[in-house]
């Protein structure tokens, strides 16, 4: 087993001792760190549970290497999950984000707006559009991991 002091304890089979392992009780042989906040990439992904968001946008910040991202999700009137950065594709030098009237996320920058069913997806027509986050959705949670954030950082220089 590698690295660590003393006697090697290794939990969770990475062959990675306890005392210097990123990511304690998942399997992670490359201690992947892709943020350098000492926790590995295995056990950093960002969970939103489903039961905390409601048709009211909830807006999050995340510290990446550089700046600050920040992102919204919200519930649609059936229930859906849908989220963004809180940066227009064109608009995001402006760096004010959308705000959310009805049914509607509205560009601060521009006045566009956007059905919140429509939101989620990547933009088809090149012009405005919130920031496309690649997520994945399980029955109760909204799974986000950290690179996908930090790819997204050129939306808040």
């Amino acid at each position: 087993s590698g690295g660590g002091t003393g006697a090697c304890t290794d939990d969770d089979g990475d062959e990675v001792c306890d005392d210097v392992d990123v990511c304690l009780g998942v399997a992670d042989p490359g201690q992947d760190d892709f943020n350098g906040d000492g926790l590995g990439d295995a056990c950093d992904t960002i969970v939103i549970p489903l039961a905390s968001l409601s048709t009211t946008a909830t807006f999050f910040s995340y510290e990446a290497q550089t700046t600050t991202v920040k992102y919204f999700a919200v519930l649609d009137g059936t229930g859906a999950a849908h989220i963004a950065f809180d940066a227009c594709d064109v608009c995001y030098g402006a760096k004010k984000g959308y705000d959310q009237v009805g049914e509607q996320m509205v560009c601060n920058n521009c006045g566009n707006t956007f059905a919140i069913v429509d939101i989620g997806g990547e933009n088809q027509g090149g012009g405005c559009w919130p920031g496309f986050i690649a997520v994945q959705m399980t029955p109760s949670d909204i799974l986000i991991e950290p690179e996908t954030l930090e790819a997204g950082s050129w939306y808040f220089p």
